[in-house]
């Protein structure tokens, strides 16, 4: 009697572990099991299966590289902490503009509002007492040639004022990335206290849109 081959492995679990990316290339995967690149800086290491930072390369006296890993920055006024990967929704929308440059320009900040106390622009600003609020309003100009200069340029205001003028700016950006490029994971580069603010506008945004399909 021959031995049966059908029966079962041993030890053999109900779910199948998650599948490893095979591919040696340090930036572009085949398999398909490798997850998003978070940025252009960032190389696979196939050892520990996770994206890592680009750093920059410090040569030493032997004449070989290494790499060095880059500090994460802290903004001069809110004191956000910024690593390596990641960027300011104004960097990021200045990025996302200049390569789609043949359909806009790069944005403008404008400032609304009286002037505040210390000589700031900003909008309810006490005098002499330090708490202003600031706003800004941002333009992204289109390149399109039409008859009407201006005709499809894209002004956005934040409803709200807040603390200082470096967020006001940052918060005016957060529209615009919402606003032009909604379609795009922006809560993976995005810094915090941005990446909250933006997911929640997300939301709220994708909630308007749905109550306006069920009218």
């Amino acid at each position: 009697m021959g031995k049966n081959k059908s029966g079962s492995k041993k030890g053999a679990s109900s779910s199948s572990p998650a599948k490893k990316c095979t591919c040696d290339h340090p930036y572009q995967c085949s398999c398909g099991n490798r997850p998003e690149r978070p940025s252009k800086g960032h190389k696979w290491d196939p050892a520990t299966q996770q994206w890592g930072g680009k750093g920059h390369k410090q040569k030493g006296a032997s004449g070989q590289t290494a790499t060095v890993a880059q500090a994460e920055s802290v903004t001069a006024v809110g004191n956000v902490a910024v690593k390596q990967w990641q960027k300011l929704p104004s960097k990021l929308l200045a990025d996302l503009c200049k390569k789609n440059s043949k359909e806009m320009g790069m944005p403008i900040y404008r400032p609304i509002g009286n002037r505040g106390a210390g000589g700031a622009t900003g909008v309810g600003a006490g005098a002499g007492g330090g708490n202003g609020k600031y706003r800004f309003r941002l333009i992204v100009p289109s390149t399109v040639k039409t008859n009407n200069k201006g005709e499809h340029d894209v002004v956005l205001v934040p409803s709200l004022p807040v603390d200082n003028e470096e967020q006001a700016k940052e918060e005016a950006a957060l529209l615009g990335l919402l606003f032009l490029f909604p379609k795009l994971p922006h809560e993976r580069t995005l810094p915090e206290p941005y990446r909250s603010t933006y997911l929640v506008a997300l939301k709220n945004n994708n909630n308007n849109n749905n109550n306006n399909n069920n009218k």
